[in-house]
């Protein structure tokens, strides 16, 4: 959970931080646009980064949730001897 959540305070700080420099006058100019182009690219690398780690996430909960259940019926099978 931690992980998530610095991950979703980065991609908040990035995306400002990305607002910011779109709206300042003069980024026309190649350098603020290689700039802003360098920050859409570390922007969409931590958004596929939270959705890669959401994605594993779940993974573990159906893992648990099957180990869980085995054990329950496992239990309930020592249980009935």
């Amino acid at each position: 959970m931690e992980m998530k959540q610095k991950l979703e305070l980065e991609i908040k700080h990035l995306s400002g931080k990305l607002q910011v420099m779109e709206l300042k006058p003069g980024d026309e100019d190649p350098e603020s646009r290689v700039k802003i182009d360098k920050l859409k690219e570390e922007l969409n690398e931590k958004i596929e980064e939270m959705k890669d780690a959401e994605s594993w996430n779940q993974v573990l909960i159906s893992r648990e949730s099957k180990i869980s259940d085995e054990l329950r019926e496992a239990r309930e099978a020592l249980i009935n001897v």
